[in-house]
């Protein structure tokens, strides 16, 4: 798939999976289990198509789609349509999305204490609570806001699995 045909295929709420090759990438795999290390959601915006996310050592950011993609150049990325529930409601996802651009500081840092949260969440099978956000508990978030409920605190892997249609891109 390449990015001409996702953006005329791409919805609010769908995301973006990655599989990265970094070190914290690795780790990320590692503990969780999960082929996946990072997810980023799909919004658009007028008429543009941006990238939300949460990236270790940034923590909250928004990127044009286009550019988002030509800066992970070479790396497994799949295109991964949004749940039922997350198409349905675009403009809630939108609004969850949106309310980090205007937050304070403290809640756009990156919630590395919430890895091992979802760790445990992934051991126990139990939702836990996050403050912080990371990639995955930030999709999550904005996707129940839409009606979307996942069982446990979302990792990447979950994200990836609760989508009915994956896609490779082909950059």
């Amino acid at each position: 798939m390449t990015y001409e045909q996702i953006r005329n295929q791409a919805q609010t709420g769908g995301v973006l999976a990655v599989r990265g090759t970094g070190t914290v990438s690795k780790v990320i795999r590692v503990v969780t289990g999960e082929s996946h290390s990072h997810v980023a959601m799909l919004v658009w915006l007028d008429d543009g198509l941006y990238v939300f996310e949460f990236v270790e050592f940034v923590g909250f950011q928004i990127l044009p789609a286009s550019e988002w993609l030509r800066r992970r150049q070479g790396q497994d990325i799949i295109y991964c349509s949004p749940p039922r529930h997350v198409a349905a409601n675009p403009d809630r996802v939108k609004a969850a999305a949106i309310s980090y651009r205007n937050a304070s500081v403290a809640a756009r840092w990156y919630g590395y204490i919430s890895l091992f949260l979802i760790l445990y969440s992934q051991i126990t099978g139990r939702k836990v609570h996050v403050i912080q956000k990371v990639c995955s508990t930030f999709v999550q978030e904005c996707w129940a806001a839409a009606g979307h409920r996942l069982k446990r605190t979302a990792d990447p892997g979950d994200i990836v699995e609760a989508c009915p249609a994956t896609y490779k891109i082909d950059m």
